[in-house]
């Protein structure tokens, strides 16, 4: 399952993905929307049941992440864990959905805030069986 990409992403870390600082972190890969190659990214999860949610953020600057941004076009995608490896479907909660989300969104984004700023998606990779 390991697409260079992958291998690179995971070269670049010294600590296993899934513990990195205290964290847990999945390796997630989409589609590039223009070049159709694929794409890795590291970000920091929670799960929410069998669900596993990551925040679309790009620090300061306003602009969506490209991953985000690949998924919305794609939104079949790869999951790299420590120990697992496998492919999830990629959903963006809205209304009630994204409101009950509050909480493990704000413990993602170091709790900045009492709201998901309008320009933050929460995003749930639900893996398909």
């Amino acid at each position: 399952m390991v697409e260079a990409g992958i291998a690179q992403t995971t070269a670049a870390t010294t600590m296993p993905v899934h513990a990195m600082h205290g964290t847990s972190r999945l390796i997630l890969i989409t589609q590039g929307r223009y070049s159709g190659r694929m794409e890795a990214a590291l970000l920091t999860y929670r799960r929410v049941g069998n669900d596993y949610l990551v925040i679309a953020t790009n620090e300061k600057n306003r602009a969506k992440p490209d991953w985000y941004l690949n998924l919305k076009e794609e939104p079949v995608v790869q999951i790299e864990l420590s120990d697992a490896g496998f492919h999830a479907r990629a959903t963006t909660p809205t209304g009630a959905d994204r409101i009950r989300l509050l909480p493990v969104v704000s413990e993602l984004s170091d709790g900045h805030g009492h709201a998901i700023p309008r320009d933050t998606a929460a995003v749930l990779l639900s893996p398909i069986c």
